[in-house]
């Protein structure tokens, strides 16, 4: 097999897995949500003597307003599924974007503890891996593009850890102000 070849199939199998996975996260796959390696991990304490939280309320939490909207979705009594809107359904929605990572959000009335998983989505790693090949080809713009896009994922792995971290403080805070 020559290298066109693997780079052609490369190239389509992560526009597959891209477009899957979007398509997946958009339409609230509770399977999907869940499953995956989860990349980081943060808690934080509430008060016990509060009430539980609903989808409704957390929906509401405002966040940043150049970055697309967090939403949420009810897994069960006490998990939570959230990602960054794909809507723009009013004036203060700002639209979404395909992200490297979703979320699950747990609360642990045990232990008074919200805890946020991120966990990496498939695409953004078959993504660096074609960008490595194509680095590979002896090219200069290969090599520039890898740079880019490994730049860019770690970027955007911030923002979003910084983003997810946020919630788990403010979910905290919403059942003190209950």
């Amino acid at each position: 097999m020559i290298a066109e070849d693997v780079f052609t199939i490369l190239f389509a199998v992560t526009c597959f897995v891209a477009i899957s996975e979007t398509l997946l996260i958009t339409y609230w796959n509770r399977f999907y949500f869940e499953l995956g390696i989860p990349i980081f991990k943060y808690s934080a304490k509430y008060d016990p003597n509060t009430i539980k939280i609903k989808e409704e309320r957390l929906n509401k939490i405002e966040d940043n307003k150049s970055l697309a909207k967090i939403d949420f979705r009810k897994y069960s009594e006490n998990v939570f599924m959230f990602r960054e809107s794909y809507s723009q359904k009013s004036k203060n929605t700002r639209g979404g974007y395909t992200l490297l990572v979703r979320g699950m959000l747990y609360i642990d009335d045990e232990d008074c503890q919200i805890t946020v998983y991120g966990i990496l989505n498939t695409y953004p790693i078959l993504f660096l891996i074609f960008s490595a090949f194509y680095a590979f080809s002896d090219s200069i713009y290969g090599i520039s593009f890898f740079i880019f896009v490994l730049g860019f994922e770690v970027l955007v792995y911030f923002i979003q850890l910084k983003r997810y971290k946020s919630i788990a403080r403010r979910v905290a805070l919403i059942q003190k102000e209950n």
